[in-house]
């Protein structure tokens, strides 16, 4: 099943998809911006005897950490949509920390910083400062190919 989220005029799209698999249900957010390959933006899942859903995002600090302000950039769009269909915790993971933090979070603390003349989608950035406050995890040594 694929639905979509979120479109503009333009043709950029946010779509989710569900997906059987051996160990279950994979759900999928991707990013498909006109004139580039699709990105994954987290996959939504949830705990064993819980009922709150979750957006996993898996980064590359060296690669996604914005340097001028040491913040991460998350959809905007994204991020209302998880609202509005009761996804209320991000579980982020990068090559050195795992956080997790209410998607309120990034929606009150964060900053608008625009790049859509580059062919970014409009992002709201979180501080790494704030995303430091709700470390799960340090130093876990997740490994990337690139």
């Amino acid at each position: 099943m694929i639905k979509e989220i979120d479109s503009d005029d333009n043709g950029n799209r946010i779509e989710y998809s569900q997906i059987k698999t051996i160990n279950g249900i994979k759900r999928e957010i991707n990013l498909y911006l006109v004139g580039k390959k699709k990105r994954l933006l987290g996959t939504i899942f949830k705990r064993k005897g819980s009922t709150t859903f979750i957006l996993k995002v898996i980064r590359k600090r060296s690669k996604h950490l914005f340097l001028k302000n040491r913040s991460y950039g998350f959809n905007y769009k994204l991020m209302a949509k998880c609202i509005e269909a009761n996804v209320t915790l991000i579980s982020f993971v990068d090559e050195i920390d795992i956080f997790e933090f209410p998607i309120d979070l990034i929606l009150n603390k964060g900053q608008f910083l625009h790049f859509l003349e580059q062919g970014f989608e409009k992002q709201i950035f979180l501080p790494l400062k704030e995303m430091e406050k709700h470390r799960v995890n340090k130093n876990h040594k997740i490994l990337f190919n690139d």
